[in-house]
């Protein structure tokens, strides 16, 4: 585990069900390529089994995936019952995702999204949680060049999620269409801050080149969520890139990576709010999903000093 200095940063941590979201191995990999067939993601643990861990652990918030919750967040009932399963546990859910736009509108998955932060918001406010945080945001990928066209669709979207106060956290990501912060930011503010923000990812700032002193000039307001997770080394090329971004996760402390400085930068900003470990692939490597919840809630209170 690398030396990470203890920064005093006041976040929200939430445990996502990203962590369990889990890729078929390389050589299945390969063989389904060979095939033409889609590679297809599968959550390695059921979903109530994350909530279960994330409130045996000492998280109060949770981030959930569209994989994890399958058909449930398809139909009004299945999406009442998961905003449900969370406020029993007297959990709030923090982000949703992932909305993928470019390849797709994305109109029919951001009305689901939509739909789904509406009843999540309403369990939250039962538990007392107001303002911005009361709606959880929506994770975005743009996974086509970023025409004219697509950014009408992100703009429809936006306005699809807005109405049920759902703001977008639009990722960036090396080698794909919004390659650095820099261009995730303009996409943001063609789109309107109040509707898109920035979502940080320290795998993708490390990966993309991004400087930290770009994070560190960003105004908080800009940031809709954070997410952080570790490696051994930046991939060479696109390939590296997204075999490690699959397999080759780890915690954040973990790895080789300036976690300290990443949060370090973040405190810069002033950023007071949901912090969640992505370390994909992993928690299919463990029998208990208590096991998993444990280690990412001990990672991050370690990066972040005193947390939430």
């Amino acid at each position: 585990m690398n030396d990470m200095r203890h920064k005093v940063v006041t976040v929200i941590f939430s445990l996502s069900t990203l962590n369990w979201l889990t890729f078929p191995l390389p050589a299945v990999t390969s063989a389904l390529a060979e095939l033409s067939e889609p590679l297809v993601p599968f959550s390695s643990a059921p979903f109530g089994v994350v909530l279960d861990a994330a409130a045996a652990e000492g998280f109060a918030a949770v981030g959930l995936d569209s994989v994890a919750l399958g058909s449930a967040m398809l139909t009004p009932a299945g999406r009442s019952d998961v905003a449900d399963a969370v406020s029993a546990r007297k959990l709030v859910c923090t982000d949703i995702g992932v909305l993928r736009v470019g390849q797709s509108d994305g109109l029919e998955s951001a009305a689901a999204f939509a739909a789904l932060a509406s009843e999540l918001g309403s369990r939250s406010a039962r538990h007392g949680v107001g303002g911005d945080r009361r709606v959880p945001c929506c994770g975005v990928i743009v996974d086509a060049p970023l025409t004219a066209a697509v950014i009408e669709q992100l703009r429809i979207c936006a306005d699809v999620l807005w109405a049920s106060r759902c703001r977008m956290a639009v990722e960036f990501m090396a080698y794909g269409p919004l390659g650095r912060l820099d261009d995730a930011a303009e996409l943001c503010a063609t789109i309107g801050w109040d509707r898109a923000g920035l979502l940080l990812d320290s795998w993708h700032v490390v990966h993309s080149g991004t400087a930290l002193s770009e994070v560190a000039a960003l105004d908080a307001s800009q940031i809709a969520l954070v997410q952080v997770s570790d490696g051994t080394r930046r991939a060479a090329d696109a390939g590296e890139f997204f075999t490690a971004s699959r397999w080759g996760r780890q915690p954040p402390g973990a790895g080789t990576f300036d976690i300290s400085a990443f949060v370090e930068a973040l405190r810069v900003t002033g950023y007071d709010g949901v912090v969640s470990a992505e370390v994909l692939s992993y928690g299919v490597h463990f029998d208990s999903a208590d096991d998993v919840a444990s280690i990412i809630h001990e990672s991050l209170e370690h990066a972040f000093g005193v947390g939430a």
